[in-house]
């Protein structure tokens, strides 16, 4: 193993311990927050729709502890980071290029069902290299517990204390029929597919929406302008169980797709026009991806 991949396996192995440690803060304030509009200007490409300034305090709390021990790190001048808040100690990496690679973090994906109380929300890390494809995963959904795993070498389900549950609980029955729609399906695509006995729902979560497609308990997962730390930190653990990655014209996603500027010193990855996750047995692959081909059936955001 050459440097670099010593000081990328550092960074993962840290991630994931880090993960947990979020997690943990998520479930110590859940009920205890509520949701009131997001200031957009206070934050880095969220949807102001799910978001929350009450919350934004524990998503900065998450956001800025992991940010102080990714800089202790004595090779942190190579490491380009995408976060989704505007906190303090991301000055700590400004005007770093990223010749090692980005690290991206999103604190709290899933804001709606976190503050609902539901169980689908999650803390999500990745890493990317200089090209920008993603080959790291780390999310760990507390509700669940259950930390997803993947790197170029391997890829686990674990709990927070790190038992395999793969290799412990038994695995439920694949439901490729169900469908995650987030600005993609209009109301005419929502009822073709329905037409062909497919259930589609509203993504809340993406990154735990991406892993029930990579783990059979969803068929696919169709996004439009999707932020790159909400679709891509999931890829590579997806990627690892097989799981396709497609526009919605069917043309493979990687990272030469992924457009970054910078502003003010950091990274901006700009949304990616439309993203479609699809599990590898999926037997409805060709009926969904022709509803997708008919732009009758798509939202106005994606045309």
């Amino acid at each position: 193993m050459d440097k670099d991949e010593t000081q990328i396996e550092q960074i993962y192995e840290f991630m994931q311990e880090y993960a947990i440690r979020a997690g943990e803060i998520l479930m110590s304030y859940r009920g205890k927050v509520v949701n009131k509009p997001k200031d957009a200007s206070r934050s880095a490409g969220a949807d102001q729709e799910e978001g929350g300034l009450a919350l934004t305090v524990v998503d900065e709390i998450i956001q800025e502890g992991f940010l102080w021990e990714l800089s202790r790190f004595n090779f942190s001048p190579n490491i380009r980071i995408n976060c989704e808040e505007e906190t303090t100690l991301r000055e700590l990496f400004r005007e770093n290029k990223g010749e090692l690679c980005t690290v991206h973090q999103d604190p709290c994906d899933g804001t709606k069902p976190y503050l609902d109380g539901k169980n689908d929300f999650a803390t999500g890390y990745g890493i990317s290299d200089p090209q920008n494809n993603f080959t790291h995963t780390v999310i760990y959904a507390p509700a669940r517990d259950k930390l997803y795993v993947a790197s170029p070498d391997s890829d686990f389900v674990f709990n927070k204390n790190e038992e395999d549950l793969e290799t412990t609980v038994t695995q439920s029955k694949p439901n490729y029929k169900r469908i995650f729609s987030k600005r993609v399906l209009n109301e005419r695509g929502k009822q073709e597919a329905k037409k062909a006995e497919l259930s589609v729902e509203d993504i809340e979560s993406t990154h735990c929406r991406i892993i029930d497609v990579a783990l059979g308990n969803a068929g696919a997962c169709l996004y439009g302008k999707s932020n790159p730390h909400d679709s891509f930190v999931p890829y590579a653990f997806a990627k690892a169980r097989e799981t396709l990655l497609f526009d919605i014209n069917g043309r493979p996603i990687n990272g030469q797709n992924i457009v970054v500027n910078y502003k003010n010193g950091f990274p901006v990855f700009e949304r990616v026009p439309s993203v479609v996750y699809i599990n590898a047995e999926n037997p409805h692959k060709d009926v969904i991806m022709n509803i997708l081909s008919d732009t009758r059936n798509l939202d106005e955001t994606v045309l």
